[in-house]
């Protein structure tokens, strides 16, 4: 997602959506929204939507499709695999970025 959020055509901007959050164009469009209403700082903006990417990467890796079939317990063990490797602002920012999604 860039600072442009406005400026680009909608095809492009729902095409951004990661599949698990797009189940339908209704749920893409929300995602975007939530993105561009909600996190006014556009550094926050992008760190976020990267943390989304993440998740979202780590999700189809373990099969889940659909949002729905995400748990907090999954989420607590994406949390847990992010603590070996990184910092405990970078896990807690990664965790912010998903929270909100």
């Amino acid at each position: 997602m860039t600072g442009g959020l406005v400026r680009q055509d909608n095809a492009a901007l729902l095409a951004s959506v990661p599949k698990l959050y797009a189940a339908s164009a209704q749920a893409a469009k929300r995602f975007i929204e939530y993105f561009a209403a909600n996190i006014r700082n556009p550094n926050t903006r992008r760190a976020y939507f990267r943390a989304v990417l993440a998740f979202s990467s780590w999700c189809r890796a373990q099969n889940f499709t659909e949002i729905l079939d995400i748990e907090p317990l999954h989420v607590a063990a994406y949390i847990e695999l992010l603590g070996q490797p990184l910092a405990k602002p970078s896990v807690k920012q990664l965790y912010r970025g998903c929270r909100h999604c």
